[in-house]
């Protein structure tokens, strides 16, 4: 890199600066010592101000029959209704990068998930369960 050349890391400390000051909260961050030019050395923060889990996706048919810890869930408005993204991991010490998460219209499910969080019994240890194109937990 040449001397005359800004790096562009420390325009991304100004971005982030400047995202304050629209109300966005940014994650602390500190630029990368080697900077090969990808996105991917940056290893930037998730986002925090995003609605739902920053993790691989899922779904209720791959699960059935399996068990898993429901970790948390969110409510995201969809053109199909009100979905609820649910966070799992299979074991509790896992890793945030090994979490998964599932979307589920589920009326079952959404209301034993409504019943978890109100009572602040999250994360549990569930079994899904389904037949055809309805499921719940157990």
């Amino acid at each position: 890199m040449q001397e005359t050349e800004q790096n562009p890391c420390n325009d991304l400390n100004t971005l982030f600066e400047s995202g304050r000051q629209t109300g966005q909260r940014m994650p602390e961050w500190k630029p990368p010592k080697d900077d090969d030019g990808t996105l991917s050395c940056l290893k930037i923060p998730p986002n925090p101000n995003r609605e739902f889990f920053n993790c691989p996706e899922t779904n209720q048919t791959m699960l059935k029959g399996m068990e898993f810890f429901v970790i948390d869930f969110h409510m995201k408005t969809t053109g199909n209704g009100n979905k609820y993204i649910v966070k799992i991991k299979f074991n509790l010490e896992d890793q945030e990068e090994d979490a998964k998460k599932f979307f589920t219209g589920s009326p079952e499910i959404k209301y034993m998930l409504d019943f978890l969080k109100k009572y602040g019994l999250l994360p549990r240890k569930v079994k899904m369960k389904g037949e055809g194109k309805n499921f719940w937990l157990e």
